[in-house]
């Protein structure tokens, strides 16, 4: 659930610039996703849907029916291996996708790369719905305790120690099989604004009728 709010989110935080553009703005916005392999940043259109994802950016740049407002991008990692290597990771899959976008819009679009990571919330969001007796520990542990937890200016312990501590490793172990792979992606959010043009506006001659229209008395014929 709270990965779906964050989703909801990033999908807001992209339309606001252009909530005030009128009433007569037609405005929408489109997420895709692409998906990645454990330490790959490089593009696998095979892998995951990805196909899917493609052929969805290219109708969204294809559709000469809108115009693009901004284009948002962000990338994760799942929190194996070495911290700053994950984040770096992230980085490279948001600039894969970054590219990927530039390609199919021809350099048209402007791409906004937002800061990417380990998701979190994602994480904490699968486990919230997961059976295991230790998931409410694990999501207390990812609430509540700093990436890096130092005292005396040293690291003396971390999240992901802690993580993979829980339930003799076992926890680590589910995490990594059923849940780390979802967290290997791109985002990408779209905004755009429905051309004016196509929409139909009224002619004069009927707006004339409508401005006009006003009960009318019947009289009933004489019996």
């Amino acid at each position: 659930m709270r990965a779906f709010v964050v989703c909801i989110i990033f999908c807001i935080s992209c339309c606001l610039p252009y909530a005030a553009r009128g009433e007569d703005a037609i405005v929408d916005s489109v997420s895709v996703r692409l998906s990645f392999l454990r330490g790959v940043s490089e593009l696998d259109s095979a892998l995951c849907g990805n196909n899917n994802t493609l052929r969805r950016l290219n109708d969204v740049f294809a559709d000469s029916a809108y115009v693009i407002n901004s284009v948002s991008v962000r990338g994760s990692a799942s929190p194996e291996g070495v911290f700053g290597e994950n984040n770096t990771l992230a980085s490279l899959r948001s600039a894969t996708l970054a590219q990927v976008v530039g390609d199919i819009s021809c350099g048209i679009a402007d791409v906004d790369t937002l800061r990417s990571g380990i998701d979190w919330d994602m994480l904490s969001g699968k486990l919230e719905s997961c059976q295991e007796k230790w998931a409410p520990k694990a999501i207390e542990i990812i609430d509540n305790t700093p990436i890096w937890v130092i005292r005396e200016n040293r690291v003396v312990d971390s999240r992901i120690r802690r993580l993979k501590r829980l339930e003799r490793g076992k926890a680590w172990e589910y995490m990594d099989t059923i849940f780390f792979p979802g967290m290997r992606y791109a985002d990408c959010c779209i905004t755009r604004s429905k051309k004016m043009q196509d929409q139909i506006p009224l002619s004069a001659a009927d707006a004339s009728v409508v401005e006009s229209e006003e009960p009318v008395e019947i009289t009933p014929p004489f019996m």
